[in-house]
């Protein structure tokens, strides 16, 4: 009985830090993502605002 309980706590506790294994893995993709398309916008509205001062 005391076995059942030890098991089911450890795989509970693993699936928990996969989880969050992959909620901080998809959240660091997204980022990296959104810094990228912020990037290329800022380069974009720098050339916008090039082309109207010329």
């Amino acid at each position: 009985m005391t076995t059942g309980i030890v098991i089911e706590t450890l795989f509970w506790t693993a699936m928990t830090v996969l989880v969050a294994f992959l909620a901080v893995r998809v959240a660091r993709k997204a980022q990296h993502q959104h810094d990228e398309l912020e990037e290329g916008l800022g380069e974009s509205f720098e050339r916008h605002k090039d082309d109207r001062a010329a």
